[in-house]
């Protein structure tokens, strides 16, 4: 079961603008399953040319709140909520792609956190060709962190690409690529 996970904040236009290519060719897997899911659409709604910095969230950053005591806890947003909806569906991932672009104009690059399945999936994937292992983000969990995708051992796999900045037609290249 391969996910495509796109609007992971509302103002992160290329991977929606891939996912909705590929559904709009009948993409169809040739075996397995094949998820393609919009994450923050709330946040998407909002999203003005005018302001586009302000349409990232609506109450809280989406990719902060993968940690499983978060999201089984009492604390309540639109993102968290979103969140919740969505989890059934990507813990039922093998494979999980998470596409995002960056505010900055850099090259595009795979996150692939800490495990060594990341690394596994972003060096088999090969590109774009820049790979960081990090530690997460201490504001909180990404979805590429929750501990289905990084405990030790065989098992599903998850990374995050930044495709380049936001609102660049060479970031949906690059997701598209990816």
């Amino acid at each position: 079961h391969v996910v495509l996970n796109a609007l992971m904040h509302g103002n992160e236009l290329c991977g929606a603008i891939v996912l909705d290519r590929l559904l709009r060719a009948g993409l169809r897997p040739r075996r397995g399953c094949l998820t393609l899911t919009f994450a923050n659409i709330a946040a998407f709604e909002r999203f003005d040319p005018a302001a586009p910095h302000a349409s990232r969230f609506v109450e809280e950053d989406m990719n902060r709140v993968w940690g499983p005591e978060v999201l089984a806890g009492p604390r309540d947003s639109v993102e968290l909520h979103r969140a919740r909806e969505l989890w059934p569906v990507l813990a039922g991932a093998d494979l999980l792609l998470d596409i995002h672009s960056m505010q900055h104009p850099t090259d595009p690059l795979l996150l692939c956190g800490s495990s060594a399945r990341g690394r596994d999936l972003a060096l088999r994937l090969g590109y774009p060709g820049w790979i960081v292992a990090d530690e997460g983000h201490a504001a909180g969990k990404r979805l590429i962190d929750h501990p289905r995708f990084v405990a030790e051992g065989p098992g599903p796999s998850a990374i995050l690409v930044e495709c380049g900045q936001h609102w660049q037609a060479a970031s949906a290249d690059v997701a598209l690529a990816c």
